[in-house]
């Protein structure tokens, strides 16, 4: 059995071929002062977050409040 196979569609395989794969490798390390390094930024970045809730909320505070005196010196 003869398959013809178009020039343009060999070229591709060629091109296919010549390409190098590359190999990626990671290397896992595992220490315990890194795992309580990783906790403790776990922590402060928690005791962040918190910190900008709080931020934010005491900042809508404030914003309601200027919008309540404006609306109550309109209406007088």
């Amino acid at each position: 059995m003869i398959k013809s196979v178009s020039v343009k569609c060999k070229q591709n395989r060629q091109s296919n071929n010549n390409k190098k794969k590359s190999k990626k490798t990671i290397v896992i390390d595992s220490n315990i002062e890194e795992d309580c390094e990783n906790s403790n930024y776990k922590e402060d970045n928690k005791e962040n977050e918190l910190v900008l809730k709080l931020k934010e909320l005491e900042y809508r505070e404030k914003d309601l409040a200027l919008k309540n005196k404006r609306q109550l010196n309109l209406a007088d």
